[in-house]
């Protein structure tokens, strides 16, 4: 079975750590909410430990340049709700230091690690498994149709009156009317009932093939 390894950089500073892919802080593995703000600025000043990060780098950050809000106003709550999540203060900080007139500084150390994560190609997302779910039961429902369309649903008259006068002549010979019948079938254009089924078919062997 196939298997894909999937590489990611974790940031660990006291008793935290940062997923900057997946958006998460975690403390001692457990997940603490923080809101998009605040997430920016802790990325931003793991990026640079133990250096100033300046309020307006902060600024062009988090809001773009045609965007008309109380920036300072801003920035102060979102480093209010960081400190928060940290069990910080400004007053005597582990983390997060303010530098007045100037900006922020991380002044613990960071810790940067790799994590490796195998996944087979097996297992498959729960999006999927319900998406393959819902088409077996379209082809089932499909399969069920073409059954009965073909117990109770006569040829249309016009398909007889043609298979009878192709029987009775082509070039000179006669034909049986079961092809005579196939021959008119393929003239007249008519869709076959299996179209719906192998439409489905489809779309269930290209979902099979993202699961891969």
């Amino acid at each position: 079975m196939a298997e894909s390894v999937r590489v990611r950089e974790v940031v660990r500073f006291g008793v935290f750590e940062v997923d900057a892919e997946a958006r998460e802080l975690r403390k001692n593995g457990l997940k603490v909410r923080l809101s998009e703000q605040p997430f920016k600025i802790l990325t931003m000043l793991l990026a640079a430990p133990g250096e100033v990060v300046p309020r307006e780098e902060i600024r062009w950050q988090l809001w773009a340049g045609d965007t008309f809000v109380d920036y300072n106003h801003g920035i102060n709550a979102a480093v209010k709700k960081l400190r928060r999540a940290l069990g910080d203060n400004a007053e005597t900080p582990r983390y997060i230091e303010t530098v007045p007139r100037r900006g922020y500084r991380l002044i613990v150390p960071v810790e940067t690690r790799v994590e490796a994560r195998t996944t087979s190609a097996g297992q498959l997302r729960p999006w999927l498994i319900f998406a393959l779910a819902l088409l077996s039961a379209a082809l089932l429902a499909a399969v069920l149709l073409v059954l009965r369309h073909r117990k109770v649903t006569p040829p249309p008259e016009p398909a007889r009156a043609e298979t009878r006068l192709m029987a009775g002549r082509c070039g000179g010979r006669s034909l049986d009317p079961a092809t005579a019948g196939r021959i008119a079938s393929r003239r007249g254009g008519a869709k076959s009932p299996l179209a719906p089924l192998s439409s489905n078919l489809r779309m269930l062997l290209w979902l099979n093939r993202l699961a891969i």
